[in-house]
């Protein structure tokens, strides 16, 4: 029984990735995170990573000089050969990156820009009072709950996001009660030299719902 335990699990084979600024310096600290594969016969498919036949994929932290040792199986499937390693590079300074890197380039160089992170208090529209609980914020453009942290003070806190998403709405979901919404607040107007900004408070209140009905005239 352990021989077939053996025989099916990945051949694994190693490669360095080391994560840079524009300008070549390097990001230590960064996690790395390898979420998927392609094949190089087959550069259009996609292959999520499952640790069972492709190795474990746990985050890994960059050293002092940037890198990071990951391993990978070489087929991802059928005896089809790793051609692409899909990463998730995270660093809360730097802007996320989540890229395609083939294996043929090594070291594999991962290069992250700066960002900007924000800070806010949501706040009752009514009283003035602070949520702590249950606070959410979205961002315009790409991204995720995930970008934002809720701190035990009740501050929410970004990671680093690109200073092109210069809109942003908070939601808090109460225990009890009807969620909780503020107006859509502008980013774009801060100094881009800013890496750090504490927004101001910010009032939230219960949304409002709007009933009615189509024309019998619409088709």
């Amino acid at each position: 029984e352990g021989g077939n335990e053996d025989s099916k699990k990945p051949e694994l084979l190693s490669i360095i990735v080391q994560v840079t600024t524009p300008h070549d310096e390097p990001i230590e600290g960064a996690t790395v995170r390898p979420y998927g594969l392609r094949t190089r016969a087959e550069r259009g498919s996609h292959y999520g990573w499952n640790p069972k036949t492709h190795g474990p994929n746990a985050d890994l932290h960059t050293d002092a000089e940037g890198k990071i040792e990951i391993q990978y199986p070489k087929y991802v499937t059928e005896r089809l050969e790793t051609g692409e390693i899909s990463l998730q590079v995270d660093h809360e300074g730097f802007r996320s990156v989540t890229e395609d890197y083939p294996i043929d380039r090594t070291p594999i160089i991962v290069e992250m820009t700066r960002g900007r992170r924000y800070s806010l208090q949501a706040v009752d529209a009514t009283t003035d009072e602070p949520i702590v609980k249950n606070v959410f914020c979205e961002l315009s453009g790409e991204g995720g709950w995930n970008e934002w942290k809720l701190l035990e003070n009740g501050t929410l806190r970004s990671r680093a996001v690109g200073l092109e998403r210069d809109f942003l709405r908070v939601i808090v979901f109460p225990d009890d009660g009807p969620a909780l919404f503020s107006a859509p607040f502008y980013l774009g107007n801060q100094p881009e030299q800013i890496r750090d900004y504490r927004l101001p408070n910010i009032p939230v209140e219960p949304g409002r719902q709007i009933k009615g009905r189509l024309d019998d005239t619409v088709p």
